[in-house]
């Protein structure tokens, strides 16, 4: 389901209004499979505990290659 994940350092802001200071990228195969995995038993248990850990936003983006 998943294909990559990518972990950054540091980001420096060129524009636009985003404030992290770390970004998380997770590629999947589909957006169906993002779906499945953001609503899978597995993970669901974790949201909450994710939430509390830390402040973040999850997009899901359509991306071209």
């Amino acid at each position: 389901m998943v294909v990559d994940i990518w972990l950054g350092g540091a980001v420096e802001k060129l524009e636009g209004n985003f404030s992290g200071a770390r970004m998380v990228v997770i590629g999947f195969d589909s957006e169906d499979a993002v779906k499945r995995w953001y609503t899978s038993e597995e993970y669901v248990p974790l949201i909450k505990i994710r939430q509390q850990a830390s402040d973040g936003d999850i997009l899901m983006v359509d991306g071209v290659q």
